[in-house]
């Protein structure tokens, strides 16, 4: 029994190591997703803001992209609660 103990413990050591990386790497791709989409929002704003006839670097221009990124973090929030309730099993609101 004593001469298993050692490879038992190499054995969970090994499985630790190997679900530690694996998880590194989801946490990297994650990381790399979230500054990708927080890019193409960025991007979104601005385009919006500049067809919307606001010119860069002006008050105006930043209040405008304020208040596209506040209305997307919205409805990113509306979002979640409307998942959390169809998980909970309450019905959408406009189904009522």
């Amino acid at each position: 029994m004593c001469r298993l103990l050692p490879i038992l413990v190499g054995f969970l050591l090994a499985a630790c190591a190997n679900q530690h990386v694996q998880t590194q790497a989801e946490a990297d791709r994650a990381a790399a997703a979230a500054a990708a989409k927080d890019a193409a929002d960025a991007a979104s704003d601005a385009a919006t803001c500049q067809s919307s006839g606001f010119q860069p670097n002006t008050p105006s221009y930043y209040r405008c992209l304020d208040s596209a990124e506040a209305a997307r973090e919205h409805q990113d929030g509306s979002d979640r609660a409307a998942l959390a309730g169809r998980l909970l099993g309450r019905p959408p609101p406009w189904w009522q």
